[in-house]
């Protein structure tokens, strides 16, 4: 059996009350240094606890009563969170409480093929999980988790429960008290990290054995430890005119055969690059003519070397941001994406005659890549059609007054998105507006005929990447 086999799984579960939870909670760990000593021997992998600093500052928000409260919606399954199952197989018992109306999402599995809405987890988040992945690999199954489990109590009042969960002999699971979130989100990344035992190099690069599997992509242990302390960056970045742009910084390595290549997706081997530049600076920028798609990225190769160093983050399809609710009673939430248009476009050829000029139309399939889309979150139940006076208007930069959009869309004329799989959502797209995706692209949903019935919050989607 496989979990015969791991010696440390871990479940992350962040909760904070936002009132009072009327169940019994387990053991409470309060501050950093019980936290440290649960995960000391032996250590996990230093991406669980980049994910669980990104969760408690950059997810939550303090409002006015004191409470916490969530900045998206889990429903939606942003930055890779889906539905995680209350059911443990080392344990063969449910570790969180339960009640009636709980949901569970789960944030651990990073691999992008499995979850394709982590690759808008921010890139130092990112670097721990997709540098490590370079050298060694492990099964989903046996990654480290974070939970965020939602629920209401029977006043109404919502809850989101935080607790950590280990299946060491003996498992055993502790509550996160909302005190020792309040002091992660104090801390800075480094301090953080620093704080509960990856205080250098070495230790983020001594990776224990056990859960993982090394691969023949070995990296020197020197070689890692100079790529984490320089804290380098490769990333696919957008043109003025919607291309691909290869930028890099902080290279610890450069010159005598060092280059970069660009990449459509992770599926690519490392010759398959769609471009490649040689590297003879530690920073610098490369812009190619390749427009702009999801999944595009930069890896880093030294030496003589046909692997890849370091795969950089792979572009999300909405530059890192996630759906953004209309804030209007049909709660619908828009995005602006990057794709491609495939819709038949309708040509015209002339034949000459004798006595007249004859139109044949035909249509023909034009697919045209890196386009600026809209995304369009309904919940189930409702039709498209029931909004058929909503519009989404699309402008060049946010600076843009109203009435300066160059162009909009009905919903009525949005498609099913057929990549969607939400519980409570459906997903519609629409690629058929004139825009390349270029930076400062801002889309605005308005409810009804009119300019002036414009519901979206006071920052509307726009691309950023």
């Amino acid at each position: 059996m496989l979990f015969n086999t791991i010696t440390w799984i871990g479940f992350v579960v962040l909760s904070v009350f936002i009132r009072q939870a009327t169940t019994e909670t387990p053991p409470t760990i309060s501050n950093i240094d019980e936290l440290k000593t649960i995960t000391e021997s032996p250590k996990p992998p230093a991406y669980v606890f980049a994910l669980l600093w990104w969760t408690c500052a950059e997810t939550l928000d303090v409002d006015n009563h004191g409470d916490i409260v969530l900045k998206f919606n889990l429903e939606l399954q942003p930055f890779g969170f889906h539905y995680w199952s209350n059911w443990n197989k080392a344990c063969k018992c449910n570790p969180l409480p339960e009640s009636e109306n709980t949901k569970n999402y789960a944030l651990g599995n990073l691999n992008t093929n499995d979850y394709p809405s982590s690759r808008s987890l921010p890139s130092y988040v990112r670097f721990y999980h997709d540098y490590l992945s370079s050298f060694v690999s492990w099964d989903p199954e046996s990654a480290d988790w974070i939970v965020i489990s939602t629920s209401t109590d029977p006043n109404g009042a919502n809850m989101v429960n935080l607790y950590f969960v280990t299946s060491q002999n003996p498992f055993h699971i502790e509550h996160i008290s909302p005190q020792l979130i309040q002091s992660i989100r104090s801390l800075s990344f480094y301090t953080f990290l620093a704080t509960v035992g990856y205080e250098t190099s070495l230790s983020i690069c001594t990776v224990q054995t056990g859960n993982f599997r090394q691969t023949t992509a070995l990296t020197r242990p020197h070689d890692c430890e100079a790529v984490v302390e320089s804290r380098m960056l490769v990333q696919v970045k957008t043109s003025c005119m919607g291309s691909a742009v290869m930028r890099w910084e902080n290279l610890p390595w450069w010159g005598n055969n060092t280059w970069i290549g660009l990449y459509s997706d992770s599926s690519q081997k490392d010759m398959d690059y769609l471009e490649f530049v040689p590297v003879t600076s530690p920073i610098g920028e490369y812009y190619t003519d390749h427009p702009m798609q999801a999944g595009m990225h930069v890896r880093y190769f030294t030496g003589n070397k046909i692997n890849a160093l370091l795969r950089g983050q792979e572009l999300s399809d909405s530059c890192d941001a996630p759906p953004i609710s209309t804030r209007n009673p049909d709660d619908v939430y828009i995005q602006l994406v990057v794709g491609q248009d495939t819709r038949e476009k309708s040509s015209t050829k002339r034949k000459e005659g004798k006595e007249k000029k004859t139109k044949l139309n035909q249509e023909v399939s034009v697919v045209k890549e890196g386009k600026a889309c809209a995304k369009i979150y309904i919940p189930k139940g409702r039709r498209i059609a029931e909004l058929y006076d909503a519009f989404v208007g699309y402008y060049a930069s946010p600076e843009d007054d109203l009435r300066q959009l160059y162009e909009f869309q009905s919903l009525a004329k949005f498609e099913r998105a057929p990549e969607a799989d939400l519980t409570n959502y459906d997903v519609y797209k629409d690629c058929a507006f004139v825009g390349q995706i270029a930076p400062h692209r801002q889309i605005r949903y308005f409810r009804a005929r009119s300019l002036e019935d414009h519901l979206n919050e006071d920052d509307p989607p726009a691309w950023n990447c």
